[in-house]
């Protein structure tokens, strides 16, 4: 099995997503995070402390990947 960088994050991630009713593996979540850090030009960054605007940062990433 492959280790993941950040398993908490991820994890944050994941629980964010199933709240409002997608379901994301971890390398997925891991993906959408990497994605948007990478649109910012940045490495990993920090999520936000409120899961709503972690939501608000993740969700065109998430919706992206539904319909791909």
């Amino acid at each position: 099995m492959k280790r993941i960088d950040y398993p908490n994050d991820c994890l944050r991630i994941q629980s964010v997503c199933l709240e409002k009713g997608y379901w994301m593996d971890i390398p997925e979540c891991k993906e959408v995070w990497e994605n948007y850090s990478s649109d910012l030009a940045a490495g990993w960054l920090f999520l936000p402390k409120k899961d709503c605007d972690l939501w608000e940062q993740i969700e065109e990433y998430v919706l992206k990947r539904r319909i791909e």
